[in-house]
């Protein structure tokens, strides 16, 4: 057997064509491991918009009819007429949660606002279960004002803590940006 000896670049290529092949191999893999990279990024950031997209649409209706609630509430309170668990049921009623507990196992994706989404709808969850008590009060058509005055503070402190996503959670559409900086504005004066 002699030692190869470059003749002609055919010769070469069928000389070495294992190693070429591999060379190959291994360039093509590179590029599908960073095309493959690329395309789950590319899908978890639009699962991560998608979620805070959702949530967005979702606080904002439930941020609003919390207000409502706290403001209607408060007017009830000081009437100065009895007050019924139904009268308060009827002002106090908030949409079912349908985003949330959709999406609740995918609310870390959302890092930096993941805390503020949980603390909303944890406080949501409160006030709306003290509304509910109420048809179980131990004088359910004769509720007292002051009763009445806690759960509307209550109402309002759901709107402070979904402050914080409003802020966070901007739209880019220039009529709902306007709205949100309204609610905020009102809430914030409430607060005051």
């Amino acid at each position: 057997m002699q030692p190869w000896h470059f003749t002609t670049w055919l010769d070469l290529a069928d000389h070495w064509q294992s190693l070429i092949a591999g060379v190959f191999a291994l360039i093509a893999a590179a590029f599908a491991v960073v095309g493959t990279a690329t395309i789950e990024r590319r899908k978890a950031k639009a699962e991560v918009e998608g979620v805070r997209s959702s949530l967005a649409v979702e606080c904002r209706i439930l941020l609003a009819r919390a207000y409502g609630a706290h403001k209607l509430l408060g007017g009830l309170a000081r009437q100065g007429t009895p007050i019924t668990a139904r009268q308060v049921e009827s002002l106090a009623g908030m949409p079912k949660l349908t985003v949330f507990p959709m999406v609740a196992d995918k609310i870390g994706l959302l890092r930096e606002i993941a805390m503020d989404v949980v603390a909303f709808y944890g406080v949501v969850e409160v006030v709306v279960a003290k509304a509910n008590e109420l048809q179980r009060y131990r004088t359910p058509d004769e509720i007292s004002p002051p009763v009445i005055s806690g759960l509307s503070a209550g109402f309002l402190m759901a709107c402070v803590a979904g402050l914080p996503l409003l802020s966070n959670m901007k739209t880019g559409v220039a009529a709902v940006d306007i709205k949100d900086a309204e609610l905020i504005k009102l809430i914030q004066e409430a607060r005051a």
